[in-house]
């Protein structure tokens, strides 16, 4: 099953797919699928640069949040790879212009 039924177009996006792929590791993409509404929510949007300012306050929060998958290394992931996308994004202009960096495949 695919991780989205569209390619990524922002950030917000590409944060959400790699998310969602986070979150589907060792589970059933059923059980995300229904939790996907609630993850988006708790995660406000995948906003990136609201993500990657999260603090251990807000890890807290979203462990106690039976809307999600409560797995702290995962969130911990989660977190870590909204602050990796900002700066791919600063440094080559864009999430895309990153990836064609490797070529065309």
């Amino acid at each position: 099953m695919p991780i989205t039924s569209a390619e990524p177009t922002s950030l917000a996006d590409y944060l959400a797919t790699m998310s969602r792929a986070v979150f589907s590791s060792g589970i059933s993409w059923k059980v995300i699928d229904a939790k996907w509404d609630g993850i988006l929510a708790a995660f406000d949007g995948f906003d990136p640069e609201k993500v990657a300012a999260y603090t251990p306050d807000d890890v807290e929060r979203l462990m106690a949040d039976s809307r999600i998958v409560r797995n702290k290394t995962k969130l911990d992931a989660i977190i870590a790879n909204a602050g990796e996308l900002i700066v791919v994004e600063r440094e080559f202009g864009s999430v895309d212009a990153y990836l064609r960096s490797f070529g065309d495949g």
